[in-house]
């Protein structure tokens, strides 16, 4: 398996997260580049102020919206890595797709590029969460067998009425999957 050394590019979808800051943070620390996406200038531009002391380090790509196809092309261009954290993470969503679509298009859309136009490529990790392997009314070891299915069981049942954090619960068990 290929590492990837210190001084070369990563590209980190989702930067403005909060997850997805320290993870940018933590690759400036150790010497790599960072090339983050955003959903708009003005998010970028925070990135930018707050990543300042890295300088041409760090560079922002703006992608509009992760579930369109080809909506990674550019950005996944001349990295070695790419580092997918950008999902939607809010409760109040009304309908199920405000957080499916996103999440598992938007992984879906991030490797198609890689695959297409990613030729340095040499890792890629998707960020998910324990979410999508359990509705945590259980506490059990976990493992790559485990799904949350009564989340997306109480999706399919309730739809638009199921509560929030299982509709994103649900949304980050189709994205892994």
């Amino acid at each position: 398996m290929h590492t990837i050394s210190r001084g070369e590019k990563v590209l980190v979808s989702g930067a403005n997260g909060f997850v997805a800051m320290w993870i940018v943070r933590k690759l400036l620390e150790k010497g790599y580049a960072v090339r983050g996406t955003v959903r708009s200038a003005d998010k970028g531009k925070y990135l930018q102020d707050y990543f300042q002391s890295y300088g041409t380090k760090f560079e922002i790509a703006i992608v509009e919206d992760i579930t369109k196809d080809g909506a990674f092309d550019e950005a996944v261009q001349g990295v070695h890595a790419i580092i997918h954290t950008a999902s939607p993470f809010y409760f109040n969503a009304v309908s199920v797709d405000e957080l499916l679509r996103p999440a598992v298009n938007g992984t879906v859309s991030i490797l198609k590029s890689a695959l297409e136009y990613g030729q340095r490529i040499k890792r890629v990790v998707v960020i998910s969460s324990a979410a999508s392997v359990s509705d945590f009314s259980v506490y059990k070891v976990l493992n790559e067998d485990d799904w949350n299915e009564p989340s997306v069981r109480e999706i399919e049942e309730k739809g638009t009425d199921a509560p929030g954090h299982v509709k994103y619960f649900a949304s980050k068990t189709a994205a892994e999957r």
